[in-house]
């Protein structure tokens, strides 16, 4: 009864969430209502093999958490409004054609394409060659699959720190930094008042994407499609001269593509190298990702995990802010992942297995208990909003050429996304690889600005 309840609740802030955001289905909260009303939902669709009739502690946490986000982030637009709103495009504060972030489409010159297509093949290059000796470092195998599958091991199974360090670090991340930026360029100019399709772009973003694949996971390829998908939202609603009317042709794009990714889940297992098994349904299969955190969060929340979670924070937020005390570890000389594992044993039900993640609220509720949970969630909707509504603003820093904000909330975006499942959003943001990538950001829009200002002025001397 407690599952329905909480899914009925998610449905009534789910809606709320719309009209009160201006009916944008990428404001945070709305995303963050979303993904857990469909775990909830995916939970409830197996709800025998899954006995997924949930605490009342758990129905509390998420159903308060949901609650609590909304208001916090309609409480920041409010203030926004009254303060800063000259600057942002929502209601009536301008029209769409007077937005000169889609007056045009942002020019590039193809020196520019050329460099991004090098650096996307090199990136591949160095990923390859840095798993292949962490592989063979550790008595795996050297073809392609092999390492890709031992390196997918290493990093779920053990204590092994699989981060790659110095120059290849720096290169990884500067090539993850870039799709970004691509992805911002393709976006934009599918937007533009006078539409273009960047098929440069496009084929810079699909070579990033796909050597995402070779960490063995699929969680690269998933990211990255939410982070373009939230910069295109971004774009497509400047485009638009109001906000206040859906777009059935969006929403059904989206509903095909989640389809799609849904169906192609499971199978690219195969493309990694690693079998799947056929013996539950799709529906089953699917659920273990979205569902099963919830059941996982459950369960730890009533202390009736069958593998229980034995270890305690020591540290303020060491769950939370996992990634970077890995950083600050690794430069004091100490091993960085000896509790990772710990923290996140493998669970299973009934003789069906439930993974390892046990939502957002679990890694906060773990760091701070049941209250510091809903003050973590509390500052996560604050923060998430604020970006957002940063990235909505017609201001881009410094007068460069890319407004990295967006690029910016593409992340969060993603990571918002993800709250059902695990701490993406937190561990996405608060890392040494998220300030290399936005330094790689910031030097773009600067060089691109200062490159076309040049390129303009040198056509307008031509012309005299």
């Amino acid at each position: 009864m407690g599952s329905v309840l909480l899914f009925a609740l998610l449905l009534g802030l789910l809606c709320a969430s719309y009209v009160l955001f201006d009916r944008r289905i990428d404001s945070p909260a709305f995303v963050f209502v979303l993904f857990f009303a469909l775990s909830i939902g995916s939970g409830l669709l197996n709800y025998v093999p899954y006995e997924f009739d949930l605490h009342p502690n758990t129905v509390g946490l998420i159903g308060g958490g949901a609650a609590i986000f909304v208001a916090v982030a309609w409480s920041v637009r409010l203030v926004w409004r009254k303060r800063i709103a000259a600057a942002t495009i929502d209601g009536a504060q301008g029209d769409a054609d007077d937005d000169p972030l889609i007056a045009e489409p942002l020019h590039v010159p193809v020196v520019f394409y050329v460099l991004g297509l090098l650096l996307a093949c090199g990136t591949a290059w160095v990923m390859l060659k840095s798993y292949t000796e962490l592989s063979i470092a550790h008595g795996g195998p050297t073809d392609l699959l092999g390492v890709m599958r031992e390196y997918d091991k290493l990093a779920k199974f053990s204590d092994v720190d699989v981060s790659i360090r110095g120059i290849p670090g720096h290169i990884i991340a500067i090539g993850d930094g870039a799709y970004y930026i691509w992805a911002y360029l393709f976006a934009q100019n599918l937007n533009a008042r006078r539409r273009t399709i960047n098929w440069s772009a496009l084929l810079i973003m699909v070579v990033t994407m796909a050597y995402t694949l070779l960490s063995g996971e699929r969680n690269g390829i998933i990211l990255r499609l939410l982070a373009f998908a939230f910069m295109y939202l971004n774009f497509w609603y400047r485009r638009r001269r109001t906000t206040g009317r859906p777009n059935v042709r969006v929403f059904a794009a989206i509903a095909i593509v989640i389809v799609v990714g849904m169906l192609a889940f499971r199978p690219m297992l195969a493309l990694m190298g690693r079998g799947y098994d056929n013996k539950y349904s799709l529906s089953e299969y699917v659920s273990r990702y979205l569902g099963a955190p919830v059941k996982n969060l459950d369960m730890y929340l009533n202390d009736e995990l069958p593998h229980p979670i034995t270890v305690k924070s020591e540290r303020w937020g060491e769950q939370t802010f996992a990634v970077a005390y890995a950083s600050l570890d690794h430069w004091a000389g100490h091993d960085a992942r000896k509790k990772w594992n710990d923290w996140q044993p493998f669970q299973e039900l009934n003789g069906r297995k439930l993974g390892n993640v046990y939502t957002i609220y679990y890694t906060f509720a773990f760091d701070w208990g049941y209250a510091g949970a809903l003050v973590a969630t509390a500052v996560l909707a604050a923060l998430s909003e604020l970006c957002f509504l940063l990235s909505c603003t017609r201001r881009v820093l410094g007068n460069g050429a890319i407004k990295t904000s967006v690029l910016v909330y593409g992340i969060v975006g993603y990571g918002l996304c993800f709250c059902f499942f695990l701490n993406f959003v937190v561990k996405a943001v608060v890392n040494t690889g998220f300030v290399r990538m936005a330094a790689t950001w910031l030097l773009a829009s600067f060089v691109l600005k200062f490159v076309n200002e040049r390129l303009a002025a040198g056509a307008e001397r031509a012309e005299d």
